[in-house]
């Protein structure tokens, strides 16, 4: 039953066509299409609007169309959108949605308000079916998009279901509203779980402008570097998660200590009790320094025994969600990165390319098959192009 209905029905009253008031609130431009991305509800909240608004937005500047984001300030702002997002009322949300060319969403109120003034839609589904929610009025004027037959009716998801849904279908679906021609040839077969987490990590093998990610979180990735020259360049001004595999100056981590939020230890293979009891003072010192330390591995090789020798600390295994090998065993993948990763003054997209210098692009860049790069594959969306 659709959520309308349930009122109707609790009331004793009929569902008929509502009475929605307008305020003004200008705009500054002729033709805008509209989106909402509530922040109250997690599972409601598209993870992928970047990519999306990557694939349209060529699109949409060469027919003059703006895109305009309504909401609360507490919402994340999208990319490319004008902010509108300081609105005072929902009245006069309601005013720019009557006046654009599309609204796009998972919202139930807006959508709904869309459905009264007949401006069409996109609409995103996850944990409640279309049937509970979806515009009650002019509904031939909306495509919905649900990727799920199973709804966990919840606020929050572990894995959220309205992710499943591709950006590309998205894309599509905006730019046929639009009567924008429009046909992809790019193709998700694969996005990784942590792709949305967008991150900046550094190779410390050269020093930053000061004004460079000032004030900004950043990973220190000294498991790649030898040297310890610029560790303190690059934790001056900036939040630092640092990972290492070997032992770094204790002075030096306490110069940083300021900067620094965790250090992530990769533990060796060596159970050696010299080895161990090495290893287990200098965590030690480091907590002493009120520094929180984390310890990991890559694999699971001989982590029960590990894990008995440092039973003081929790000792991770870093999982790996790999693509399925149907996905693998084709030759012509292209990755989308969460990771901008830099080294020796050149920004690259995955370790792999960092490592060893390859040429890429900011977008999308051809898949390297090798074990390094994944070993990133959470970091990642990946996608095949047809001609």
């Amino acid at each position: 039953m659709h959520i309308l209905e349930h009122f109707s029905l609790n009331c004793g009253i009929k569902s008929a066509e509502a009475f929605i008031q307008e305020d003004f609130i200008p705009v500054g431009c002729d033709k805008f299409i509209c989106v909402n991305n509530d922040h109250s509800i997690s599972s409601f909240n598209y993870s992928y609007w970047s990519d999306v608004f990557d694939i349209i937005k060529p699109y949409l500047d060469k027919s003059d169309i703006k895109i305009i984001q309504i909401g609360s300030p507490k919402d994340q702002l999208l990319p490319s959108c004008e902010d509108f997002r300081h609105i005072q009322t929902r009245h006069q949300g309601a005013y720019i949605i009557n006046r654009s060319e599309l609204f796009i969403g998972s919202d139930i109120f807006y959508s709904n308000i869309a459905s009264h003034f007949n401006t069409p839609g996109v609409l995103l589904f996850g944990p409640i079916p279309p049937s509970c929610t979806a515009p009650f009025w002019n509904k031939d004027k909306f495509d919905i998009l649900c990727e799920t037959e199973k709804f966990s009716y919840s606020s929050k998801e572990l894995e959220k279901s309205i992710d499943k849904i591709k950006p590309e279908d998205i894309a599509n679906a905006i730019l046929k509203r639009l009567k924008i021609p429009f046909e992809t040839n790019q193709h998700t077969q694969f996005i990784g779980q942590l792709y949305d987490n967008k991150i900046f990590e550094v190779i410390p093998n050269f020093s930053p402008n000061p004004d460079f990610l000032k004030n900004s979180f950043i990973t220190m990735r000294v498991d790649y570097e030898e040297s310890d020259d610029h560790i303190v360049s690059w934790a001056s001004g900036r939040k630092v998660n640092l990972i290492t595999d070997r032992k770094i100056n204790l002075n030096l981590i306490n110069a940083i200590k300021s900067s620094l939020q965790v250090i992530h230890f990769q533990i060796p293979d060596d159970c050696s009790e010299e080895v161990i009891s090495e290893n287990q003072q200098y965590f030690k010192t480091i907590k002493k320094l009120g520094i929180n330390i984390s310890l990991f591995r890559k694999t699971n090789e001989s982590i029960e025994k590990l894990r008995l020798y440092y039973f003081d600390w929790n000792v991770e295994v870093l999982s790996q969600n790999r693509p399925d090998d149907n996905i693998l065993n084709n030759k012509d993948l292209f990755f989308y990165s969460g990771k901008l990763i830099f080294s020796n003054g050149k920004k690259y997209p995955s370790i792999e390319h960092a490592v060893n210098d390859l040429e890429s692009s900011s977008g999308v860049n051809q898949v390297v098959d090798s074990e390094l790069f994944w070993s990133e594959s959470d970091h990642y969306r990946i996608i095949s192009k047809s001609n």
